[in-house]
């Protein structure tokens, strides 16, 4: 008679490369520069309420998005703390670039694409080194 060898108990399921709290700050800044810059052209509740409903749309499509909302303040907050840093790094760079991309696109249909373009990669520039090492290249203006 065989009996199948159970172990007591299994290692915890962790994913590969999750993010780190220095990474997730980093993302919470380059948010939070990214809505004063584009808020001091068309204002500061325009530019969140844009990236709010990016947030809104896109979280359907990329779960991780969902995990975060914009605050009155104009930061990025989780909805329950500590969970971004329990995602996988790739995923979070991933929607981060879906959140920038999608911003901008919205931006666009008030200030022109060029204008749009010029202004994200103004904002996004002196953090191209850390984002870069996130995985996220940011394009120049």
């Amino acid at each position: 008679q065989s009996r199948a060898t159970v172990p007591a108990a299994l290692p915890p399921l962790s994913l590969p490369d999750p993010l780190t709290p220095p990474q997730w700050d980093l993302l919470v800044e380059v948010v939070r520069s990214l809505l004063e810059d584009v808020g001091q052209l068309f204002g500061r509740r325009q530019a969140q309420n844009i990236l709010r409903n990016v947030l809104a749309d896109q979280s359907e499509q990329l779960p991780v998005l969902g995990l975060v909302q914009v605050d009155r303040d104009g930061w990025l907050r989780e909805l329950r703390s500590g969970e971004m840093i329990t995602q996988s790094r790739q995923e979070v760079a991933e929607g981060f670039v879906v959140l920038i991309t999608d911003f901008e696109r919205r931006c666009a249909l008030l200030l022109g694409e060029e204008r749009a373009r010029q202004m994200i990669s103004l904002a996004l520039h002196e953090y191209q080194e850390e984002l870069a090492e996130l995985g996220i290249a940011v394009n120049s203006a």
